[in-house]
């Protein structure tokens, strides 16, 4: 499902990839010296100037100080195979970081960790053709760029999107020689980007592919103000971006406008493919920025977030494209804490978003149309979104959940799973079209009642038992009436504008237009609706838009949309 997410502030800003210096955080970068790579350089060029470009990437690192600007060419690609681009030690300052970033016109630089064939291939017969591979592990299969399916037998290879592999050779399906009529590659281990050690360094609209296990792209702590700034990463065979460092810290990092891809298929959905998340943090991440970056097509999740702290996660656009289990955001380890999760996009999803932690909030966010993904080999749970988990990794304490808008839902909008919960805050969400019937819900085990206040719960009728409630149904008046914490919620139809076709405004006479309670003191500074306008501090609206009178006519395209992909 080819659709992107565009607030119309981002619109604006993300023509062009924003300035690196701006995505750090930094003043204007003091200029150093600026080196050129292209694969059609030559390394005993001074690499000065575009004219004279030096060509192995592994020598770039070198010219890494800080100040200094690496560029590389546009329309190249860097096959690195089974090695590492290992970026280690490398510390730029305040006033002049190092940037990595690209020169010249067409497609992004790219650095891929995979192996291209482009000779060597035998004819087997049938169409068929065998390539030797060494004796690293082979990972995944592209050909020119879709990833093949694994059958268990060379006779099986009987369409252009199967694939055979035993120890010493790979067979793919071509009506000829596949090294000129195709470009074949294969993930045999490498990572696109290995940053390690590093602090004050920024990498700019470079396209990063394949890797085998731990990322495409991986951040070994400790790293500081470190940046990915309209980059893409892509062909992954698990995870795409991963934080690591045993012990080590990554502080002050900045991913933004990025797409994150790991290219997928539909006739993969009943296989054993490895799953994987796009985002994934196995290191504890302080105060970093996720901005306005698109993530699909992983098989797990989209950003798995644990031990993440002051930090900001806005602005991004999910969905999970021909994959059929993904869910858009993990947040629920007890080390999450103080985060703001604000202005997203989660869409066409088939698992629901599981967030805990501490003191979070969540507001002003899209969440719509999750359904159960078939067929499929792992188990699908289409709702919204889950507090809790199981034991500490589940643990939800003082997080608020205000001003989101929930739209059809296969199964719940809002459920409590874990018993450990404490106190969490339901404010201003709004919720419709609940396939399961059940808008809020809480296991009979919870011991801590959350507080759910000037909510809209909304199916099919005003009599509906949406809440369930430690083991009890409710209609919305019935848990008002009988559940302490909860108090002046809604069961009526919220009259959104067009929400089959994305347009979730509130019509003028909708109940939920000046049905909100004014938190802004609670929210702090930033507290916006999904398009960014201020909320109406005497009568603010339910769910993720706040009514304005200038909104009645129909937006050019549907709200929350836009026709292609405006970032990278």
């Amino acid at each position: 499902m080819a659709v992107t997410f565009r607030s119309k502030e981002l619109a604006c800003a993300c023509g062009a990839a924003l300035a690196v210096a701006a995505g750090l955080g930094l003043p204007p970068k003091l200029e150093g010296a600026t080196y050129y790579f292209s694969t059609a350089g030559n390394d005993a060029d001074p690499g000065t100037s575009s004219g004279a470009p030096k060509q192995s990437i592994f020598t770039a690192a070198a010219f890494m100080t800080a100040g200094n600007t690496i560029r590389l060419k546009r329309g190249d690609t860097w096959y690195i195979g089974t090695s590492k681009w290992r970026i280690a030690g490398k510390n730029g300052t305040a006033s002049a970081p190092i940037v990595v970033e690209d020169y010249g016109s067409g497609p992004k630089p790219v650095i891929s960790a995979s192996i291209l064939l482009d000779s060597g291939w035998v004819n087997v017969g049938a169409n068929r053709w065998s390539h030797a591979h060494a004796a690293h592990a082979l990972y995944a299969c592209f050909k020119d760029g879709m990833r093949l399916k694994l059958v268990g037998a060379l006779a099986e290879v009987t369409a252009s999107h199967l694939f055979y592999k035993d120890a010493a050779t790979l067979c793919v399906y071509s009506a000829d020689n596949p090294g000129s009529r195709h470009v074949v590659e294969i993930c045999a281990g490498g990572k696109g980007l290995f940053l390690e050690d590093a602090s004050h360094i920024a990498f700019r609209n470079i396209d990063f592919r394949g890797g085998g296990g731990g990322g495409t792209v991986q951040l070994y702590a400790p790293t500081s103000f470190a940046a990915l700034d309209g980059c893409r990463i892509s062909r992954c065979n698990a995870y795409g971006l991963y934080f690591a460092g045993a012990g080590g810290v990554h502080a002050d990092l900045t991913v933004e406008g990025c797409e994150l891809d790991k290219v997928w298929h539909a006739y993969l959905n009943s296989t054993s493919e490895p799953g994987g998340d796009g985002m994934h943090t196995a290191a504890p991440l302080r105060r970093a920025r996720i901005r306005a970056n698109r993530i699909t097509n992983f098989g797990h999740t989209c950003m798995k977030l644990y031990q993440m702290t002051d930090s900001t996660v806005e602005l991004n656009e999910t969905f999970a494209g021909e994959s059929n289990y993904l869910r858009s955001l993990a947040m629920y380890n007890s080390t999450c804490a103080r985060n703001i999760v604000r202005r997203n996009n989660f869409h066409d999803m088939h698992i629901g978003s599981k967030c805990g932690g501490e003191a979070n909030k969540y507001y002003s966010n899209l969440i719509s149309f999750c359904s159960p993904g078939q067929p499929s080999i792992k188990s699908s749970q289409a709702l919204g979104v889950s507090l809790g988990f199981g034991g500490d990794a589940g643990a939800a304490n003082g997080n608020y959940w205000v001003n989101n808008t929930f739209y059809d839902m296969a199964q719940h909008a809002i459920e409590v799973i874990c018993p450990e919960l404490d106190r969490n805050y339901f404010y201003n969400n709004l919720v419709a079209k609940v396939g399961a019937g059940i808008a809020f819900s809480t296991r009979k085990d919870t011991t801590v009642d959350q507080v759910v206040e000037r909510n809209c719960f909304w199916n099919r009728t005003g009599s509906e038992a949406l809440i369930y409630y430690k083991d009890r149904s409710y209609t919305v008046a019935g848990a008002d009436a009988a559940l302490s914490t909860w108090r002046d919620n809604l069961q009526v139809d919220p009259q959104l504008t067009d929400p089959a076709n994305r347009d979730f405004r509130l019509r003028a006479g909708s109940p939920c237009r000046a049905g909100g309670r004014n938190v802004a003191a609670l929210m702090g500074a930033g507290f916006v609706d999904f398009d960014g306008n201020p909320w109406d501090a005497a009568s603010p609206s339910i769910g993720a838009f706040q009514y304005r009178a200038a909104d009645a006519a129909p937006p050019a395209a549907p709200r929350g949309l836009a026709v292609g992909w405006a970032g990278p």
